[in-house]
């Protein structure tokens, strides 16, 4: 076995993408991202590579001139944990199903770090920042995968912890079903829901064809999350490429923007019909043009992900119950189109959202984790 590193190079950038691709061809789990859209991030006009103190190296494992796994060791210099500490991360890990393999590829990337770039404390997996791709799913693979879920190999948990990462952070996705089930589970939220309207409060449908409706989400989520774990600067052009761009080919109405009794902008949700499918047969690119095709219509989606809520440091310091009026009229509308699934993804070990969802968060199908080695 052999390992190559490179900074940018055509050709061993495609030989990651073609290993990526060959190694889940046959999984029908995995929504592919398009080989144009990957090859992006390996290229010097890539956002993070233009940022001054970021610095990067790929490493491929060969054996007999055949890649058999790939990671990249990335230093992002916004990239922080709570304490202040620089953290480096390791992303883009693929490998085939030998411990061998992943330990050799770990080893050259964290060694990197630690000797080129004295960084001690590495965070795996994130490709780049938490807002291009990070966590790896720890539990749930049979389950049927949603766009914007962490999806890989079920090998890899074993890999990083025998490496000596562990678990740093945590999240689990529930998928609720049945109309009574949902109907009951926010029935406790409607006085609260009805309160906050009777006080001023405003829940907006955007459309997401509108820049500013769309740029407002952009601004209160920036707001709401900028006490994220590893949260780190994010672009509005990075965030409607990422984002708004596939909400408008999913034509989601379930997004919206609350606005309080002085028409400041304090929370916002994001739920979408899954689509999964059709994405799966589109190779990963629902539409250039961001217009909804036949097979992105709700007609052909069986449940709705509900993929984000938040609301700014301000308002759940006020402790109104925004959280729960906004988890109501969601799952509100999402029951009037007449959908009955509702999977609720991505919910963080120290959410409150868990609370909301009750004791169905302790028969989560689907559980994620960051994961952390400090050397």
């Amino acid at each position: 076995m052999a390992i190559q590193c490179f900074e940018f190079d055509a050709g061993l950038s495609a030989a990651f993408a073609a290993f990526r691709e060959d190694l889940y061809r046959k999984d029908s789990n995995w929504i592919p991202t398009t080989r144009s859209d990957f090859l992006s991030q390996f290229v010097p006009e890539f956002p993070f590579y233009r940022k001054p103190g970021n610095r990067h190296l790929h490493f491929i494992a060969t054996a007999n001139s055949k890649i058999i796994g790939h990671v990249s060791a990335l230093v992002n210099r916004d990239l922080k944990d709570r304490d202040g500490s620089p953290v480096g991360s390791l992303g883009f890990f693929e490998s085939v199903d030998d411990y061998a393999v992943a330990c050799d590829l770990l080893g050259h990337a964290t060694e990197w770090l630690r000797r080129e770039n004295d960084i001690h404390r590495i965070w795996a997996p994130v490709n780049f920042d938490i807002w291009h791709g990070y966590r790896l799913m720890t539990r749930g693979f049979a389950e049927k995968t949603f766009y914007g879920e962490p999806y890989n190999k079920n090998y890899y948990p074993e890999f990083f912890t025998r490496f000596g990462f562990s678990a740093k952070k945590t999240w689990d996705s529930l998928e609720m079903e049945g109309r009574d089930i949902l109907d009951n589970m926010i029935a406790r939220f409607e006085p609260r829901y009805r309160k906050l309207l009777d006080e001023g409060y405003h829940f907006h449908s955007i459309d997401l064809f509108q820049a500013n409706d769309l740029r407002q989400l952009y601004t209160v989520l920036i707001h709401a999350y900028q006490g994220l774990l590893g949260t780190t600067p994010f672009e509005y052009d990075d965030f409607d490429r990422l984002l708004g761009q596939y909400l408008r080919t999913f034509e989601a109405r379930f997004v919206n923007l609350v606005y309080d009794p002085t028409g400041n902008l304090v929370a916002f949700s994001v739920a979408y019909p899954d689509y999964s499918d059709a994405l799966r047969a589109a190779g990963g690119k629902p539409n250039q043009s961001g217009k909804p095709r036949a097979h992105f219509q709700p007609s052909a989606a069986d449940r709705v992900i509900f993929y984000m809520i938040g609301a700014t440091p301000e308002e759940v310091a006020r402790r109104h119950g925004l959280g729960s009026a906004t988890y109501y009229h969601t799952v509100q509308q999402i029951l009037s189109a007449g959908f009955q699934a509702v999977l609720f993804a991505i919910i963080a070990d120290d959410s409150g959202g868990r609370s909301l969802l009750g004791a169905g968060m302790r028969v989560a199908q689907r559980t994620y984790a960051l994961y952390e080695l400090n050397r």
